[in-house]
């Protein structure tokens, strides 16, 4: 019997948030010793001595399923920013919620969602940040010209709108704004800001390999979600030294730290472009951004969240 299950509720073809762990962890799993296979909606039932699911909201059938054909085998929740950010987790009766007490542990990504989770649930959660693997040769070396950088699909709660008027009031000055990601339902918007703006660049979808050397360049990362889980471009910048400006919610303070100097009042225009303003007029205030990224970056080691998860896993199991 296989020891470990990971449940996915995205295709593995797709570069989709949940689909990218799923992969990654079925690798650290495996050098780990266990025997691991994915998941996904509409496969047949597999039988396994421990489930994995990830997004505890869009996984909950499969939970229910899996405690109903192996009741005493451990399940854990991978906790996201679409569970916690969600009605479902303040209400007893919902599926997310119901799920949550099926399940034997809990695994946030940041210490950021602990307001989010019910006392009770925290009694068995666990923090176990989420791992970049990336070539010691990328490291933050910023160059002319300033470059500001948004990696991500633009949805509404990652707050495209937001960016788009801070380039427009930043025109006159010397920052240029990058933006790498599928436009979605603001592909139009992205694209007239674009060709109004000549400080807004709007790239579409690019290999990771170019995203990853523009932010080995640029001058700062932004995000201006009004919700996020953990955001994968945060742990790159993290890992790289890029420093970064973000919204100041709980996903992006459990990535980066509650004192992080980096951080705005979400929806505010003023406060994002006033932050960075001072982060190039400042040049110890900038500093200081890449001194706290730094000390960040053990939290998203590779060995860190493969030697967690194995010891969760066999804990478990044992």
């Amino acid at each position: 019997m296989t020891e470990v299950l990971i449940h996915s509720p995205y295709p593995r073809q797709r570069s989709q948030g949940n689909a990218v762990t799923a992969k990654r962890m079925t690798a650290l799993l495996r050098e780990g010793g266990l025997d691991v296979k994915i998941h996904e909606r509409g496969d047949a039932p597999l039988a396994a001595k421990c489930l994995i699911a990830l997004n505890a909201r869009k996984s909950a059938t499969e939970i229910f399923d899996f405690h109903q054909r192996q009741p005493e085998s451990p399940i854990i929740a991978l906790l996201t920013g679409t569970d916690v950010n969600h009605p479902d987790m303040e209400t007893e009766t919902s599926e997310t919620r119901i799920a949550l007490e099926l399940c034997t542990a809990i695994v946030s990504l940041h210490d950021g969602f602990s307001h989010r989770i019910p006392s009770h649930l925290l009694e068995k959660t666990e923090v176990i940040y989420p791992s970049v693997q990336l070539p010691q040769s990328i490291r933050h070396h910023a160059t002319a010209p300033i470059d500001i950088v948004i990696a991500g699909n633009f949805r509404s709660e990652k707050n495209p709108s937001l960016l788009m008027e801070a380039a427009r009031a930043l025109a006159d000055t010397p920052m240029h704004f990058h933006a790498y990601g599928q436009g979605g339902d603001y592909q139009a918007e992205l694209e007239k800001t674009a060709a109004e703006c000549p400080n807004f660049h709007f790239h579409g979808v690019q290999d990771h390999d170019v995203v990853l050397a523009n932010m080995q360049t640029a001058h700062a990362l932004l995000n201006t979600s009004t919700e996020e889980g953990g955001a994968n471009a945060i742990c790159e910048a993290v890992v790289i030294g890029l420093p970064v400006i973000a919204s100041k919610i709980a996903g992006n303070k459990g990535m980066l730290g509650e004192d992080y100097g980096g951080l705005f009042p979400s929806e505010s225009t003023t406060a994002l472009t006033e932050i960075l303003t001072r982060s190039i007029d400042d040049p110890d205030f900038y500093q200081s951004l890449k001194s706290q990224i730094t000390t960040r970056a053990p939290l998203f080691s590779y060995r860190r969240e493969a030697d967690q998860w194995t010891a969760l896993v066999r804990r478990l199991l044992n």
